[in-house]
């Protein structure tokens, strides 16, 4: 079976605490799965695609079939569910995670993107979309940033997206297939991040 929504967390996470998560979006045909993985040794890698303690995978067919059957009752759920499981893996109910750069290297070791929690959906087959969620957001700004990914996921779906849609969405930069976005408080919309500076870019062209 491949489920609609997937939850992957380490095994030292309760998963208790994906209780009320799937119970939330709980519905009639909605495939569904939680599932622990090893606590892994230190992780060398571009930080903004290093795996979180929590995952949450939207696939394809969340989109494609489910929700076509299902409406928009079920995608109220899932909003209002992804918004208090992400209140449970924020900064404040999290240890602190820092980083550990390579001598010579200076860069801020605490992350500027949670570590703990992020959201992956497939945009279509081999691609996927990853919400980086701030460290410092507020519980607001998380559902703000949630609310927002999805609303993109839906119109990408739908194929209503427009060059308006995501900033920085018209010229972005696939990493690894995954393209990368994140969510702006300020102007209410998610925005286009790529973790590979220009200059590198244009030295590998």
């Amino acid at each position: 079976m491949i489920p609609h929504i997937r939850v992957v967390h380490l095994e030292d996470i309760s998963p208790g605490k994906f209780t009320d998560f799937a119970d939330s979006i709980k519905y009639m045909g909605l495939k569904f799965k939680c599932e622990s993985v090893p606590k892994p040794g230190p992780y060398a890698g571009i930080e903004w695609l290093m795996p979180t303690f929590v995952v949450v995978f939207i696939a394809n067919a969340y989109f494609d079939g489910f929700l076509k059957e299902a409406g928009k009752d079920h995608y109220q759920l899932l909003k209002t569910g992804l918004a208090k499981l992400s209140e449970k893996f924020d900064r404040r109910n999290m240890p602190e995670t820092r980083l550990v750069f390579t001598k010579g290297k200076a860069k801020n070791e605490i992350p500027k993107f949670s570590l703990s929690y992020s959201v992956y959906a497939e945009l279509e087959e081999g691609i996927t979309a990853k919400l980086l969620l701030h460290t410092d957001f507020t519980a607001e700004q998380c559902n703000e940033a949630i609310s927002s990914f999805l609303d993109f996921l839906q119109d990408a779906h739908e194929g209503n997206l427009t060059p308006s849609s995501v900033n920085g969405l018209s010229n972005a930069q696939l990493v690894g297939r995954t393209l990368l976005v994140t969510y702006s408080p300020e102007f209410k919309q998610l925005e286009v991040v790529d973790p590979i500076p220009k200059k590198a870019r244009e030295i590998a062209a």
